[in-house]
């Protein structure tokens, strides 16, 4: 659901959020459940202004019932230190509104109900997402850290398998609070959809990473001469092996060796994508060589 455009950028709300408002408002915390989320709907302008600091084109902005993302383009493409910083942002932009929130009770600025609430709800949203868990803000920045070791698609999995034991965590912990002490089922519906989304993080990993090579396709068309890699991988390796190891950052040129490791041919990350698109994630490399002269 479209809640407004500005500068471009699309905020939406997520069809759940409503619910959880519905939810606030029947319990008679629909005040509070509102601050939270303008706090949260600041955590993701953070994200928003440190992504356009570096000329990058934000899409959207969703609120969703455990806190908000926001859609960056060319995100994948940019420096893993980029995107290690536009993934803080977030969380720094929280945990400053805490220190304020702090300084202003010591100064007794503000009836001492909403800073308290201020504090501790900055200080939630900023720590929890620093977790090194997919979908969260600290899940990105462990698997930019990752995808200079394994290659994007396998980071991004296990950046969201640490989501869904996270996730899995929480649930255990609010059914337990639920059942036993009747407190409200927040920590329940956070772990719901924290699974929910690492799992749709892992399901799009393959698709985002074939995206990125479409894209430095047309980069190169454009640009004539753009960053490579150089990468050396045998024959028999399926498609889906070796682009665990392809980098949304650069353009990879793979050399293609036999079982003995003599050179048998040379292909781009282009034939890689239309190989996967012709021939499917299973089919060996060595396939998609050209026959000699």
């Amino acid at each position: 659901m479209k809640l407004l455009q500005a500068g471009g950028i699309r905020f939406l709300l997520n069809p759940y959020f409503l619910i959880l408002l519905a939810a606030a408002s029947y319990t008679g915390h629909l005040l509070p459940t509102l601050l939270v989320f303008s706090f949260v709907m600041l955590h993701e302008l953070g994200h928003v202004l440190m992504a356009q600091s570096f000329g990058l084109r934000v899409q959207e902005v969703e609120l969703l019932p455990f806190g908000g993302v926001a859609r960056i383009d060319g995100l994948l493409e940019a420096d893993p230190f980029v995107e290690i910083l536009v993934a803080l942002a977030g969380p720094v932009t929280s945990l400053l509104l805490a220190g304020l929130a702090y300084y202003l009770l010591l100064i007794d600025a503000l009836p001492r109900m909403w800073l308290e609430l201020s504090l501790r709800s900055n200080l939630a949203i900023g720590l929890f997402n620093l977790l090194p868990a997919m979908p969260l803000d600290g899940g990105r920045w462990w698997r930019a850290r990752l995808t200079r070791v394994m290659g994007y698609r396998e980071a991004t999995l296990q950046a969201a398998r640490l989501g869904k034991a996270l996730a899995i965590i929480l649930g255990l912990i609010g059914g337990y609070d639920f059942l036993y002490y009747r407190r409200y089922p927040g920590l329940l519906v956070i772990a719901f959809f924290l699974f929910q989304s690492a799992g749709r993080e892992q399901g799009m990993a393959i698709y985002a990473l074939m995206r990125s090579l479409a894209r430095k396709k047309q980069e190169l068309m454009e640009k004539n001469v753009i960053g490579a890699q150089p990468l050396v991988a045998r024959g028999s390796v399926p498609l889906k092996e070796l682009i665990k190891h392809l980098s949304p950052q650069k353009y990879s040129v793979i050399t293609v060796v036999d079982e003995g490791g003599r050179i048998l041919g040379t292909i781009t990350e282009t034939e890689v994508l239309e190989g996967l698109l012709e021939a499917g994630i299973d089919a060996p490399l060595e396939g998609l060589l050209r026959p000699r002269c």
